[in-house]
């Protein structure tokens, strides 16, 4: 099940923290409410776990559009011009929430890794059907699945506009936000707690990189870069370290 729709809960997280501030609730309720709200959002996308491979990644990409554009329409929500704000929030204390943020998602992601619901995920991902026919309810645990993704990519969105102080229709719902979210655990290593981590240091270094380096040619030498990783190391980064340590313990075991 791949989903190319991440950037709808990371904007609803993002907007729904920035309004509620701008209303005067605080703002540790912000960020709460922010990652709920993305939480009970992903419910909508229940049908479309009945459609498989490609369709149901294009179901999630047209839902972010959908978003992006009714965003603009909203009253009190700026338009296409976005929201400002000024929260008393320093650089330190943003990195201190990143990082809590970060932690929470690990412990998160080992607890699911490690219970029902990650075996079961795990089996749904191998085969579906057979799954099914073992008692599995699919569809229920994707939801699981989604309802936990969404509140932590609402929870990043709604630090995002209290970090940037800024957000617009453009910004929180684009596509490469998505495909980003969806790169990171794909090159770090899927399946895996670390994978994603590793995954995420190394595209933000590739981005960060090119960005300096080519200008103009930036997103031309990130996808390339993208691509060469896929293909040298299809089980992922985290993946292929694995190999060699296990390829270099059998060599010394020699």
């Amino acid at each position: 099940m791949t989903s190319f729709g991440h950037a709808f809960f990371y904007g609803i997280g993002a907007y729904i923290g920035v309004v509620l501030y701008l209303g005067g609730v605080p703002i540790i309720l912000c960020f709460l409410a922010g990652a709920a709200v993305a939480a009970i959002s992903s419910c909508i996308l229940y049908p479309a776990f009945k459609l498989r491979g490609g369709y149901f990644a294009i179901g999630t990409l047209a839902l972010q559009y959908f978003m992006r554009v009714m965003v603009r329409e909203i009253p009190g929500w700026g338009g296409m011009v976005g929201l400002v704000l000024n929260a008393p929030i320093d650089i330190v204390q943003h990195y201190y929430i990143a990082l809590t943020i970060m932690i929470a998602t690990i412990f998160a992601s080992y607890g699911v890794a490690n219970s029902r619901l990650g075996l079961g995920l795990r089996a749904i991902r191998d085969d579906e059907d057979a799954s099914q026919t073992l008692g599995v309810n699919s569809h229920l645990l994707k939801l699981y699945a989604m309802v936990i993704s969404a509140l932590f990519t609402g929870l990043v969105g709604a630090h995002y506009g209290f970090y940037l102080q800024y957000i617009n229709p453009d910004t929180v719902f684009q596509f490469m936000l998505s495909l980003r979210i969806l790169f990171m655990p794909i090159i770090g290593g899927i399946g895996t707690v670390i994978g994603p981590i590793i995954g995420g240091i190394t595209l933000t270094a590739i981005d960060n990189f090119v960005s300096y380096t080519f200008g103009d040619l930036s997103m031309l030498i990130y996808g390339l870069s993208v691509i060469l990783v896929v293909t040298l190391m299809p089980e992922g980064i985290y993946g292929y370290i694995k190999k060699l340590v296990a390829k270099y313990k059998r060599l010394v075991a020699k």
